[in-house]
């Protein structure tokens, strides 16, 4: 069984729904070095991932753009997102 969500209001008897494979999100198609997604399992939450693991995602001026764009844009699409995860593909994220 999964364990429950710190700071949830899951009892420990309760597990988390099975993991759902994630969807590419309206804007995804928009960035050339960026990818968004979401989990329907995860509602709320946009996931943002910097895609330049050959450069270790290095923020290049064209990628800062992307960011800027996508993130005065996310919340616009009638997607209902609250939170956005920002993460980076491949080894260059922490």
């Amino acid at each position: 069984t999964a364990p429950a969500r710190v700071g949830s209001t899951m009892s420990p008897s309760q597990t988390l729904p099975p993991p759902q494979p994630a969807k590419t999100h309206p804007l995804d198609e928009n960035y050339s070095f960026l990818s968004i997604k979401y989990h329907e399992s995860v509602p709320f939450v946009t996931v943002v991932a910097l895609n330049r693991p050959k450069k270790r995602n290095a923020i290049n001026a064209q990628m800062w753009k992307e960011i800027g764009d996508a993130f005065a844009s996310i919340g616009t699409t009638g997607d209902g997102c609250r939170c956005v995860l920002l993460t980076g593909s491949g080894k260059g994220f922490c």
